[in-house]
């Protein structure tokens, strides 16, 4: 019997740069991903982010989004 199933995907779009203050200052990297949960299989990883003192200094290239599949198994 086929279920319909979610899963996480990036729609690509031009580079978008932005910058915005952090609650933790420091010196750290991170993707901005989003990940697999119990509702969506999959990940879908949109952009980055350099902290570096008080300031995130980000580019996002996609939109998370989600896409119904028919589960074969």
């Amino acid at each position: 019997m086929n279920e319909t199933a979610w899963r996480h995907y990036a729609e690509p779009h031009w580079p978008r740069f932005y910058r915005y203050e952090v609650a933790e200052p420091g010196l750290r990297l991170a993707r901005n991903r989003y990940g697999f949960s119990p509702a969506a299989r999959g990940t879908a990883w949109i952009g980055m982010a350099l902290v570096i003192g008080r300031h995130a200094y980000c580019v996002k290239w996609a939109y998370a989004r989600l896409r119904r599949e028919d589960d074969r198994g």
